[in-house]
């Protein structure tokens, strides 16, 4: 029996053979490898699901500040001085109005394009534009990607024409090439007042104000560029007859 136990001592001192090695390298890599890419996956759909949430919060900033401005709305009558001029002049992918801000009486306009750096006061968005801005989707052959921006002109220097005035703030950053639509309600009532319908129009220049303003905006996907992310939001606006 002696030799059995001496035996059995020298194969446990001989320890791990190559073959065992590397075996056990093989499955750690394995399990290693399925872990950091799993991590990796984990941080692409972190970062992806931020920067959807950006731009939805960019969009719904962007509504809120539309809003604002809309039910501020002024009508003035320009008939005596400026015939030309009416107090809301609205398109299909710009709009510009009369509205009471800080500033007083002002020319606010929204419209679409890629800004002029040099001449934007600020972003509001900034962490999400930014990205834009220094992005290569900016290139001049990349013009599927637009920017929402914002103007306000006090009413003297909209009325006096003046071309030094800054091109405005970028509001939302990475709309779809006329990814922006605006229309303008017009409210039907009955012989009682109670609303009945409402009339659509795609343009709107009249020293009257529409009832309602209809904004689709339609977001810009890097990482999907067929798929079309559409907001919408109806704006009523305040009861203002002309001359008041």
């Amino acid at each position: 029996m002696m030799p059995l136990k001496n035996n059995f001592k020298h194969k446990i001192l001989q320890g791990f053979t190559l073959i065992e090695v590397l075996l056990g390298l093989t499955i750690f890599s394995i399990i290693a490898l399925t872990l950091y890419n799993t991590f990796q996956m984990g941080l692409k759909v972190d970062y992806r699901s931020k920067e959807i949430n950006q731009g939805y919060q960019e969009a719904y900033d962007a509504f809120a500040l539309m809003s604002k401005d809309l039910e501020n709305a002024l009508v003035y009558d320009f008939s005596a001085s400026y015939p030309q001029e009416v107090s809301f002049d609205g398109q299909g992918h710009q709009m510009s109005f009369l509205s009471s801000t800080k500033k007083g009486i002002s020319r606010v306009s929204f419209y679409t394009g890629i800004p002029n750096w040099g001449k934007v006061t600020q972003v509001i968005i900034a962490q999400h534009t930014q990205r834009l801005k220094q992005g290569s989707i900016l290139s001049k052959e990349n013009t599927s990607v637009e920017f929402l921006i914002r103007q306000e002109k006090t009413l003297p220097e909209y009325l006096s024409k003046k071309k030094d005035v800054p091109e405005g703030e970028v509001i939302v950053g990475g709309l779809k090439k006329e990814g922006i639509k605006w229309q303008y309600g017009s409210i039907k009532r009955d012989s009682n007042g109670r609303m009945k319908d409402i009339e659509w129009k795609d343009q709107w220049h009249d020293n009257a104000l529409p009832n309602v303003v209809r904004i689709e905006m339609i977001l810009w996907d890097s990482k999907s560029p067929q798929e079309d992310v559409i907001l919408k939001r109806d704006i009523y606006l305040p009861r203002i007859e002309s001359g008041q």
